[in-house]
């Protein structure tokens, strides 16, 4: 080979070197991912729901004369048409529901929010004072694990900004679960009365989130 020959071939390995790590970079440049991507997920796999229709309010859930009027109704993470009957102080009834993540993503309890209750007189009887007296008296608490929100006749008390602790674990072969316990009660340090209390429960919602935030 000539050296004329031997400068072009030598040439063309630089230039083909050259080229080559070029490619290369942009080639590893196009596979940059960008830290800061988001996933937005959907109804359909992040999916946070009661297991059941109705609240359970079975045997052994009441103390005194207390009794349960309507068990209400589930709808996904809300709870509504809780009504229970109480007479005297120490009365109450507890009900139980459970809660299951059954979609593709951890969920977190960020909030329990409720509102005040309603006491009226049993139908047919009127209230005197003494009764409405009595309706002071009257709380409800909606408790998961250490997490609880309280209602009364006169105000209600959110619980929020919660976090790890009150983590169900993504779906699966196994969900993970929650139960949620509410309890009405006739306070015993209440004013008593003759009267028969109807208590309705209200709309009370649960809210969850794929992110667990602050821990309270």
């Amino acid at each position: 080979m000539d050296r004329d020959s031997k400068i072009i071939a030598i040439v063309a390995l630089i230039v083909a070197v050259v080229g080559l790590g070029i490619g290369f970079a942009a080639f590893t440049a196009n596979l940059t991912i960008s830290s800061s991507a988001k996933v937005t997920p959907s109804a359909s796999n992040f999916k946070v729901k009661f297991k059941e229709s109705t609240l359970s309010c079975g045997s052994g859930s009441t103390t005194g004369s207390g009794s349960v009027s309507k068990t209400g109704t589930l709808n996904e993470t809300s709870i509504s048409g809780l009504e229970v009957t109480l007479t005297k102080p120490g009365d109450s009834v507890t009900c139980t529901a459970t809660i299951t993540a059954e979609g593709d993503y951890e969920a977190y309890l960020t909030a329990i929010n409720t509102n005040k209750l309603t006491c009226n007189p049993k139908a047919g009887n009127t209230f005197a004072s003494l009764g409405n007296k009595a309706c002071e008296g009257i709380k409800a608490t909606f408790s998961i694990g250490t997490a609880t929100a309280t209602a009364t006749t006169q105000a209600s008390s959110n619980a929020a900004t919660l976090g790890e602790s009150f983590k169900i674990s993504k779906g699966g072969n196994t969900f993970g679960t929650q139960t949620l316990t509410i309890k009405i009660e006739y306070l015993s340090s209440a004013t008593p009365t003759d009267e028969e209390l109807n208590i309705t429960v209200p709309t009370t919602t649960l809210v969850y989130e794929t992110v667990k935030g602050a821990t309270s």
